[in-house]
C-alpha cells in the first residue's frame, strides 16, 4: 500500500461516494420529473382534484411516459401516504439478486433516480411529497420489486400531525429550560445558605469571643476592688505620724 493510503477506510470512502451519487440521481430525477409535470399539469389546471386523483393522473400519464407501463398496485390511506407497488420495476427488472443487502447495492442507485422522478412531477402538482424506497422479495426471490412510500406534507392530518410534534418539541424544550431555571435556583440558594451559615458561624464565634472577653473583664474587676483596698491601707501604713505641734504650726501660718 502506499504510504499516503496507509490508514485510508476503503469501505467508509465507497460508502460515501455511494451516498454522493445517489443524492445527485435523485437531484437529477427531480428536475426531470418537474419539468414532466410542468408538461403534464396544463390540464390538472383546469380540473378540481383531490390529492388521491393527482397521484391517479401521475401514475396513468408520466409514470406510463416515464417507465412504459402503469403502476401494478396504488394504495393509499386517509393520513396521507400512498405506496406505488412495483412488482417487477423495469429499471431493475434484469439484475438478479441474492438478498437484500445484494439489492441495495446493485439496484439502489435506479431507484434513487425514479425517486426523485415522483418528487418532482407530485411538487410540480403542488404537493409537498416526501418518497422512500424499499426492496420487495414476496414474488420472487431473486428479481425485486419496488415499493415506494409517498407522503403529503401538506395533507390536512399531516399537518395536524407536524403540528402535534411540533407541540411536543415545543413543551420539551420549555420543560428543560424550566428544569435548567429551577436548577440555577437551586444552586443560588445552595450558595446563600452557604454564605449564611458561614456568617452566623463567624457571628457565633465573634459572639463567644465577646462573652469571653466579658467574662475576663469581670473577674478583673472582681479583683481590683480587693487590690484597690490592699493598696489603700497599705499606703495608710506607710504614711508616717504627724507631730501635733507641726500642725499647730501650719494653723498658725494661716
Amino acid at each position: 500500500m502506499p504510504p499516503f493510503l496507509v490508514g485510508y477506510d476503503e469501505t467508509e470512502a465507497v460508502l460515501q461516494s455511494r451516498a454522493l451519487a445517489g443524492a445527485k440521481l435523485e437531484s437529477m430525477g427531480f428536475e426531470v420529473g418537474y419539468r414532466l409535470g410542468e408538461r403534464y399539469s396544463k390540464d390538472i389546471h383546469f380540473l378540481q382534484l383531490d390529492r388521491l386523483a393527482l397521484i391517479k393522473y401521475f401514475c396513468i400519464h408520466i409514470w406510463t411516459n416515464v417507465f412504459g407501463k402503469h403502476v401494478d398496485k396504488l394504495r393509499s390511506d386517509s393520513s396521507g401516504l400512498y405506496v406505488l407497488h412495483e412488482c417487477s420495476f423495469p429499471w431493475i427488472s434484469q439484475i438478479s439478486c441474492a438478498s437484500e443487502a445484494d439489492a441495495d447495492w446493485k439496484c439502489r442507485p435506479y431507484t434513487q433516480l425514479a425517486v426523485g422522478i415522483i418528487r418532482g412531477a407530485l411538487t410540480n402538482f403542488g404537493l409537498a411529497p416526501e418518497v422512500c424506497m424499499e426492496f420487495d422479495f414476496s414474488k420472487s426471490e431473486t428479481k425485486p420489486g419496488c415499493l415506494f412510500y409517498i407522503v403529503d406534507h401538506n395533507h390536512p392530518k399531516q399537518l395536524l400531525r407536524q403540528r402535534q410534534i411540533l407541540d411536543r418539541d415545543i413543551q420539551a424544550r420549555f420543560e428543560e429550560q424550566l428544569r435548567e431555571i429551577q436548577l440555577d435556583i437551586q444552586r443560588e440558594l445552595d450558595a446563600q445558605r452557604h454564605v449564611t451559615s458561614a456568617t452566623s458561624n463567624n457571628h457565633t464565634d465573634t459572639a463567644t469571643e465577646s462573652k469571653d472577653t466579658r467574662a475576663e473583664s469581670t473577674a478583673s474587676v472582681a479583683q481590683d476592688p480587693e487590690q484597690s483596698n490592699s493598696t489603700s491601707h497599705g499606703a495608710r501604713q506607710s504614711q508616717p505620724d504627724r507631730d501635733p505641734s507641726d500642725a499647730e504650726q501650719e494653723e498658725s501660718n494661716e
